[in-house]
């Protein structure tokens, strides 16, 4: 199961990188040439677009509270072994909830109270789950040892998650 989720994370950010390209771009010429894994007629586009990150909201929110899934999410996010391997999950974490600001960004400025509030509900979870990150996650976004002889601060934790994403 812990495969299962951990590709799951990266279906995640590539749906969210795919919906952020898609708003980003000011018009429908600049898709020419874009290819759709699912095709749709491109005049119910905006109603896939947005039934996709509904899925994934919610997708989200199940594996983040279901507790039949709590403990694999717990292991993914919260590695025992601290190595270039075990950190993936953290840093995926981390990469779903700056794309999650920058769309609920975007639904603030188009007043979509509903997804923007479902996203600052997630996003207000989310900062607990990764307020509990050990603090070796943010060592090599630190450019520090691991032999470091205090924990780091949070600013220097703000300054890391850059350079990790």
């Amino acid at each position: 199961m812990k495969t299962i989720i951990g590709f799951e994370l990266d279906n995640i950010i590539n749906d969210l990188n795919q919906f952020i390209i898609i708003k980003s771009r000011p018009t429908s010429v600049e898709f020419e040439g874009y290819i759709f894994e699912n095709p749709v007629r491109f005049s119910y586009l905006e109603s896939y677009l947005y039934l996709n990150l509904e899925e994934n909201l919610f997708t989200l929110y199940e594996l983040t509270t279901r507790n039949t899934i709590q403990e694999e999410m717990k292991t993914i996010l919260h590695p025992i072994e601290i190595d270039s391997n075990s950190n993936v999950g953290p840093y995926n974490f981390i990469r779903i909830c700056e794309r999650l600001g920058w769309i609920k960004n975007y639904f603030a400025d188009k007043k979509n109270v509903f997804t923007n509030s479902f996203i600052k509900f997630l996003l207000n979870k989310f900062k607990l789950i990764i307020d509990e990150f050990d603090d070796n996650i943010y060592l090599p976004g630190m450019n520090i040892t691991s032999g470091l002889a205090r924990a780091p601060t949070k600013q220097e934790k703000e300054k890391a998650r850059v350079w990790l994403i």
